[in-house]
């Protein structure tokens, strides 16, 4: 019985809106329908670059969480999303399968770069008004 309140006493508390490797690939399966939808359609290369981008921006969202209450995340959020949508559907993407994988960190990681930047410049001027 000592043990496990020592351990419990002893674990570390983890913020509401911090980002573990659980939530991540929660993340990115909650967003693989868009790839059956795709696939389902036959455009799988598509359906992947969906799902990375819907992974992607719920991953920000994740990070940037305690501004959730703000106007300003809110309307972040619909705009990057809006921005994805004409990216995924009107770019001709490939179904081969040299774009899977590491061939999507050359579009992923600049395009979580540029999510996250969008969400922290909301951080800042959140902040500063305040």
């Amino acid at each position: 019985m000592h043990d496990q309140q020592r351990s419990l006493k002893g674990a570390r508390k983890r913020r509401p809106d911090e980002l573990t490797k659980m939530w991540a690939v929660i993340a990115f399966v909650c967003s693989m329908p868009l790839f059956f939808l795709f696939a389902h359609r036959g455009e799988p290369g598509r359906g992947m670059i969906a799902t990375v981008f819907a992974g992607i921006i719920l991953i920000a969202g994740r990070l940037f969480w305690e501004l959730r209450r703000t106007v300003s995340f809110w309307v972040a959020m619909v705009v990057t999303i809006m921005i994805h949508i004409p990216v995924v559907l009107l770019i001709p993407w490939p179904n081969v399968s040299h774009a899977r994988g590491a061939g999507l960190s050359v579009i992923g990681l600049p395009d979580f770069f540029l999510v996250f930047g969008i969400f922290k410049l909301i951080e800042k001027t959140t902040k500063r008004r305040s």
